[in-house]
């Protein structure tokens, strides 16, 4: 989950959840 989060500091968290399949909303959770 930490990788996920660096790595939505660099990509738009669009991309990034999609590529590791969670939503946008997981993420920001």
């Amino acid at each position: 989950m930490v990788g996920i989060l660096r790595e939505a500091d660099k990509n738009p968290m669009a991309q990034v959840a999609k590529r590791h399949g969670v939503s946008e909303q997981t993420i920001y959770t």
